[in-house]
């Protein structure tokens, strides 16, 4: 099957998750990623960053990155409504791809009546033409992808728009930029269609026809929901994920009566994590041994956003050869555009 990768991807997905780290390349050779910048210096309360499937998880990812270096919090919002406490003082951010996503369109209609004035991420659409017609703040991300493929091109524009907007150091773009060489690495390793020596494939064999659980940390959740997003729209197949120590308050009993004969479990490490949180995974993995498969993954690196972006890195392959193990095309997503078309 593996063989055969080209006429399963007919799209060239591949590439796509080949080049995640020249995604991040190129949009450090942009000077001012912000257009029509508002150049009054505002003290936010708060940020709010609305998006869909993959045009959200650059603000997850953005957000475990970043909640410990700013002084206030970023709320995600997936969602048609705004919510009640927003005020002049949040600084909104609207995600959309495509620029036509009916949730973050409506989103940008209520912060027009609203009279706040949001930043917009798109690559076309409603949204961008909006953003050109009333001035509003944008940035323009690389069009002709699928969204979940444009992660790199994401997380980058929303850590050099955070930095023209003085809200983190340069020294925190520093830290991005010095993952592309880790990721150029990895990017070899896993493109390389050898299942004796590329990690991705091998773990692809043990899982593509299972159903697959993953916990994490909170601050590594955006992992997690990556990882489950990859597997229900590259593989087509169900996964789910949830945070210790919260399982171990209740989801932990589930395994007691189990009706599904395969299913593997991924404990997702990292060395930010609390202590008790790393012993809690050790414990409950344990005891669930003999009922499930375990795979501990963890990746090292000098810092956090360098670990996080190669774990997810290596996970979009994994979920990539899930695909071709399926014999399903990876860039379709039928069932999306069907809801699309019917509502």
């Amino acid at each position: 099957m593996l063989n055969n990768i080209k006429s399963i991807d007919k799209n060239n997905f591949f590439k796509s998750i080949k080049e995640f780290p020249i995604q991040i390349e190129e949009i450090f050779e942009i000077k001012n990623i912000i257009k029509n910048k508002n150049n009054d210096i505002v003290d936010y309360d708060n940020i709010l960053f609305c998006g869909m499937g993959g045009s959200a998880i650059g603000g997850d990812l953005l957000k475990s990155m970043l909640q410990h270096k700013l002084n206030i919090p970023i709320i995600i919002n997936r969602d048609y409504e705004l919510p009640n406490w927003l005020t002049a003082s949040t600084l909104v951010i609207l995600s959309s791809y495509s620029g036509n996503t009916e949730e973050i369109v409506s989103c940008y209609n209520q912060c027009m009546n609203k009279e706040i004035d949001p930043l917009i991420i798109s690559s076309n659409g409603e949204l961008l033409e909006n953003a050109k017609k009333r001035g509003n703040q944008y940035a323009l991300i690389p069009s002709g992808l699928m969204p979940r493929a444009a992660l790199g091109y994401a997380i980058a524009i929303l850590f050099k728009v955070f930095n023209e907007l003085a809200m983190i150091k340069s020294s925190e773009l520093d830290k991005l930029k010095d993952s592309i060489v880790p990721l150029k690495l990895d990017s070899e390793n896993y493109s390389n269609i050898d299942p004796l020596t590329n990690k991705a494939i091998s773990l692809a064999k043990d899982i593509f026809d299972t159903f697959n659980i993953i916990y994490t940390s909170n601050n590594m959740e955006v992992v997690g929901m990556r990882f489950r997003a990859q597997l229900a729209e590259n593989a087509k197949i169900l996964a789910s994920h949830f945070l210790i120590p919260e399982q171990n308050h209740n989801e932990i009993e589930a395994f007691g009566n189990i009706y599904i004969k395969k299913i593997n479990v991924f404990w997702i490490h990292d060395s930010s994590n609390n202590k008790k949180i790393s012993e809690r995974m050790r414990i409950t993995s344990s005891i669930i041994d003999d009922k499930v498969k375990n795979h501990n993954i963890e990746f090292n690196g000098s810092t956090f956003i360098e670990r996080e972006l190669r774990i997810i890195y290596f996970l979009d392959w994994v979920s990539f050869y899930c695909s071709i193990l399926n014999n399903t095309d990876p860039y379709p997503v039928n069932n999306i555009s069907k809801l699309k078309s019917l509502l």
